[in-house]
């Protein structure tokens, strides 16, 4: 076959224009991401789907649910670990291990310097030696961490202070071995565990402001659903003001002074049950309460000033003590996980409460012990005391309830 010269220079062309596609196009798809993070990529989804399916223990009055939750021993290996509820304690676990602060009053530090041998263990009134120890001011233990924002309107003079408040937590945390989920309180698990700030602060800066959340049936969802699979650490910051907290609660057990009546919001489960399954579920729970505080104030406190200021946020001077009692609620939560409480009294307080909040986590050490395997279908009250300090102050959580092997 004859090629004539416009035929040669057509093919000529066309094989340099093959020649240049088979080089550019593996270059486009090879070239690496600089931005690219290593993160575990979700659609938001609803959670409280588990709580459908809870039930009471006709021996122990206690809730049981079909999810697989942690428990208190995740920071070991465990051995033969068996319960009749997933968040209770069973005491054939190898180890038992859990987190704490200690902290120095006299000076109002951390302190950071104890080794193992410092610590007393008291399980109920029996002492027991510390057998595992970490400081994860050095260990690099991993550490999930969920993020629970209210989004009622009650919020909309504290959320643009502390939605950036939340990012700069989260761009200070350690990709390497810190995650970190957002949940709004609807509730909606908005971004699952990631490494990735930026994408968390793309989702949340699309969060609209909404008319009625549920804050402490978010709690309650992401302590039962979102730690199953998650090995280390386990922390929900959760900002709120707790709105919700009374409504699950009969009103015949309402406190006399407390004016505002809201419907009772008739579940299978109540405000007692939440905090019990937090009590058990091995997570530390840092409550932010949105408004000025209400509770634990000094005798001299001036309530007329404090009720111009509670009418000042938005609210009704009647409902002072409704909410009064939601921050009781928050506190009761945070104490007996092992965690605290902050009040946001003013928008500009969020960048310090966060601030705090990292700094506690950096400031904890983890220990465990073995529990004494006789003592079982009971709640197990923890004490622990630093040798030759009475006066430093612990912070840790209460106790657990034991189950024994079925």
């Amino acid at each position: 076959m004859r090629i004539d010269k416009n035929s040669s220079l057509f093919l000529r062309s066309l094989f340099m224009i093959i020649t240049a596609v088979l080089l550019i196009v593996p270059a486009i798809y090879s070239r690496p991401d600089k931005n690219t993070k290593p993160t575990k990529s979700s659609r938001p989804r609803k959670l409280g789907e588990s709580l459908a399916t809870i039930r009471r223990d006709p021996k122990t009055g206690r809730l049981i649910t079909d999810a697989t939750t942690s428990d208190s021993a995740s920071y070991v290996e465990k051995a033969d670990a068996q319960s009749g509820s997933e968040d209770e304690i069973s005491l054939n676990s190898k180890l038992f291990a859990f987190e704490l602060m200690v902290q120095d009053p006299a000076n109002k530090r951390y302190v950071l310097d104890l080794k193992q041998d410092d610590f007393v263990i008291y399980d109920d009134d029996q002492e027991l030696p510390a057998s595992y120890f970490v400081r994860s001011s050095i260990e690099r233990v991993p550490t999930n961490i969920v993020l629970i924002l209210d989004h009622s309107g009650s919020v909309t003079p504290y959320w643009e202070e502390s939605k950036k408040a939340a990012m700069s937590f989260v761009r200070q945390l350690k990709p390497e071995y810190e995650s970190v989920a957002l949940v709004l309180d609807d509730p909606t698990l908005l971004v699952d565990f990631t490494n990735d700030g930026s994408s968390l602060e793309k989702s949340l800066s699309k969060v609209k402001l909404i008319k009625h959340t549920y804050n402490f049936t978010a709690l309650f969802s992401v302590l039962n659903e979102m730690f199953a699979d998650r090995d280390g650490r386990k922390i929900v910051i959760f900002q709120t003001d707790g709105d919700e907290a009374l409504k699950l609660v009969p009103q015949q057990e309402w406190p006399a002074d407390v004016t505002a009546r809201f419907p009772y919001d008739q579940k299978v489960y109540t405000l007692k049950d939440i905090v019990d399954f937090a009590a058990n579920s091995g997570v530390t729970v840092y409550s932010i309460a949105v408004g000025n505080k209400l509770i634990d104030l000094p005798p001299d406190t001036d309530m007329k000033l404090l009720t111009k200021e509670f009418e000042d946020e938005g609210h009704y001077a009647e409902h002072l003590t409704y909410f009064r009692e939601c921050q009781r609620a928050m506190k009761q939560v945070a104490d007996v996980t092992g965690g605290s409480i902050s009040y946001m009294a003013k928008s500009s307080d969020a960048e310090s409460i966060y601030n705090g909040i990292k700094d506690d986590l950096r400031a904890r050490y983890i220990i465990g012990y073995y529990p004494n395997t006789s003592q079982a279908n009971r709640y197990h009250k923890i004490t622990v005391k630093i040798k030759n300090h009475p006066d430093w102050v612990v912070t840790s959580r209460q106790g657990y309830f034991a189950a024994s092997k079925k």
